[in-house]
Formats: structure tokens, sequence, C-alpha cells
């Protein structure tokens, strides 16, 4: 009986090359499934073989020729050596043939990036650079005197700040030891709002001189100063106040300028107003500018070009002689520091601060001891102004100028 009928033609070709006997090599097929399994194994065997001929390093030969037999030997050599470089090209070039590629290694980014809290989240931006600016520059002792944190956490913040460098976010200092969410917060509510027992009776609100105003001037700095002058930039006028330390209203006026967002913006025309205003300012040792605070929206891009655009010309106008002295005659509030310091701020925005500014220019004309000082004439030109966007500039000013005098200046007085 013949074997044909029982053996797969793949594989009775495998037996007529090796020659082995049939019941040698393979059983008979029970089953389709197991003649697969043979033929799979059995081309695996083929490619394997064809491999190993390939890369088996053939030994040199010595050749007795002449020069012609020699050449024509390295001519062949060279042509087969092209021969089995083209199928290499031919599978770069053609994309239905599978080819196997190296595979890449995975970079990854083991960067650490700052830690953010719901904290970061919920102040603005305004206020967490102003709480990142007393946190990365207050000392252990100034940092006990908000009654937030005891001598070992405030010792701790030093630290770690010392060690790992500033603080990029308010959840970083999670990273200190001692340091909750909890403990972070109330820091954070001591350092922008006035605490209960940090109110006197006249209801305003202690902040630190340090988060008020930048940039920071020196202390003998501070003590030359005898006169501010604040400044407000509006969206179609200028307005400023002249007060003395000594809370004493020396000059208070608005001007209107027609050429601020008139529909196209040009910095010549910014630049002759605004340097024309300047020219009538009054002299004073320091000027404080209002710094704004705008969202991150895209339709008020051109808001933040004006106030931006103004902001930088005063501080080059007014500071003329900063590069010989090397003194700063410009500083900035932030306008959420100055309604927190008169309880101007509700629901985590700023209100107007008319009703305050009108209760100190009654008391100017009602008692003998006021909170400022202010002549008869403005109080009555102040009263008598119907135009509500031009008394809240007048208000606003004012209001900067008595936060700098009471907080920084006052806190000098103190310590001196």
């Amino acid at each position: 009986m013949s074997f044909r009928c029982l053996f797969h033609p793949v594989i009775l070709r495998f037996i007529q090359i090796t020659g082995s006997s049939p019941c040698a090599v393979v059983p008979p097929i029970t089953s389709r499934l197991h003649c697969r399994w043979v033929c799979k194994n059995y081309s695996t065997q083929k490619q394997d073989d064809l491999l190993h001929h390939n890369t088996e390093e053939t030994p040199e030969t010595v050749h007795h020729g002449s020069d012609s037999d020699i050449y024509n030997q390295e001519s062949i050599s060279a042509t087969t050596d092209d021969n089995k470089a083209e199928p290499n090209a031919d599978l770069e070039t053609n994309p239905d043939v599978e080819t196997e590629t190296i595979p890449q290694p995975l970079l990854i980014n083991l960067e650490k990036k700052p830690q953010k809290t719901q904290l970061d989240a919920k102040y603005s931006a305004e206020d967490k650079e102003t709480l990142l600016s007393v946190l990365n520059s207050a000392s252990v002792e100034q940092l006990q005197e908000t009654k937030a944190v005891r001598g070992l956490i405030a010792n701790a913040i030093v630290t770690h700040r010392t060690l790992h460098g500033h603080y990029q976010t308010l959840g970083s200092l999670l990273h200190v030891q001692g340091v909750g969410k909890t403990t972070l917060k109330k820091l954070c509510e001591k350092i922008l709002n006035p605490s209960p027992e940090s109110e006197d009776n006249s209801g305003r609100g202690q902040l630190s001189s340090r988060a008020i105003y930048k940039p920071q001037l020196s202390q003998d700095r501070l003590q030359d100063i005898w006169s501010v002058v604040s400044i407000k930039a509006g969206l179609k006028h200028l307005s400023w106040a002249h007060l003395g330390r000594d809370c004493m209203l020396h000059d208070w006026e608005i001007q209107e300028v027609p050429c601020f967002l008139s529909g196209r913006f040009q910095p010549h025309e910014y630049l002759d107003a605004v340097s024309q205003i300047v020219s009538t300012l009054p002299s004073a040792d320091l000027y404080v500018l209002e710094e704004q605070t705008l969202r991150n929206d895209h339709s008020l891009a051109p808001l933040k070009l004006h106030f931006r655009s103004v902001e930088v010309m005063l501080y080059s106008l007014l500071n003329r002689d900063f590069s010989d002295s090397r003194e700063h005659k410009v500083v900035s509030m932030p306008y959420t520091a100055v309604g927190k310091y008169f309880g101007a701020y509700i629901s985590g925005s700023r209100t107007s601060g008319r009703k305050v500014i009108h209760d100190i220019v009654r008391e100017s004309r009602e008692s003998p001891d006021p909170r400022v000082a202010i002549s008869s004439e403005m109080a009555s030109d102040f009263l008598s102004r119907r135009d509500g966007i031009w008394k809240d500039a007048l208000c606003d000013c004012l209001m900067q100028a008595i936060a700098f005098v009471e907080i920084v200046l006052g806190e000098t007085n103190t310590d001196s």
C-alpha cells in the first residue's frame, strides 16, 4: 500500500528530500490542524537553513592565476555584492514588503512640575503674585506676625526656601514639613485679608507693606519720602491725588485725554498726551501708579494694551534720573490690595470706594482731627460733582494714596 494518500504533498516532498523513513519523520496525518503545524515547522526550518547558509563565513582562497583572472574574479565579486544589495533597496522602496523596524527608545520627561492646588485656582493672578512675593521674601519673624504659623513651621518655610529655591506655586509649600492644606489656606488669608484682631475702630484692614507695592524700597529711601502723588489711568482720563506724609491733601485733579481708546492705537499720540499731563503734575518724592488686573480674555486685549502702555510711559517719564541715581521714583500698587484695605472687596471683586471717600471728606469738614486734612474748596468741589465715572476715579486715586501713606510710610514711622 502506498503512503502517498496518507501524507500532505509538502510533507511527502520533505520525505523525498531528506530520505527519511515516513514512520521516523512524522506519523500519519490524523487531522488537518496537525498537517498545518507540520508545514509551518518545515517552512521555518527551510528559512533558518537559508539564513545560516548566507551568513556563514567562507574561508579565504589563494589565487595562483594570472592578473587578468584576478581582475575578472574581483569584477564578479563586485557584481555579486551589488546584486545582494539590490533586494534590500527594493525592500526600502516597496511599501508592501514588511521589514523589521528597530524600536525607538521611549523618552520620558522626568522633570518635576510645580504642584498646583485649589488655592492656585482660587486666587487671581495678582493675589498669587502678592502671596508668592511675601512667602519668598519674608523672614521667620515676619511669618510669625501673621498669627497663622508658629515658630517651627515658619522656620521650616524659610529653610525649605533656602535649600530648594523660591516657591513657584502656592501648592509647592505643601512640600514643607508641617504645612498642610488648612495651614496654607489660613496663611494666605492672613496675608491678604485683615483679621478681626488686626482691625481698629476705624475699620481699616492691616496688610503687610511688602504685599502692597512693588518694586520694594529700602528703609532709608522710605524715611526720605514726605509726599506722594497717586495716579490712576482711566479709559478716557488721568486722575491724581497729592498727599503728604502727615495725611494732608495738597492737590486732587482729573484730566480728560481724548486720544485714549479712540479706536486706533497711535503710540505717538499716547506719548504726547501723557507727557503733557506729566508736565502739569505736582513735584513729589514718590509717584504711585495703580496696577490694573484684568482676566485672561481675548476680548480685553485692547484694554490691556491701553493700561500697560500708559503705565510704561509714566514709569519712563517720571523715572528720568534712574540711570544715574538707580533709585525708583515710581512704584505700583495692586488695585485689589487697596480695595481689601478699605473693605471695598466683596465676593472676590472690587467695589466702588465712593462711600469711603465721602465719609473721609465729610469728616474733614466736621472733625477737628480728621483722618485726611482736606481744604474746604477741594471738599466742596468733590461733593458737587455729578459725573459718577469721574467721581469714582478721584476716589480711587485718593484711596491709593491713603493706603500707601498709612501702610508703608506709617510702618516706617513705627520702626523708627
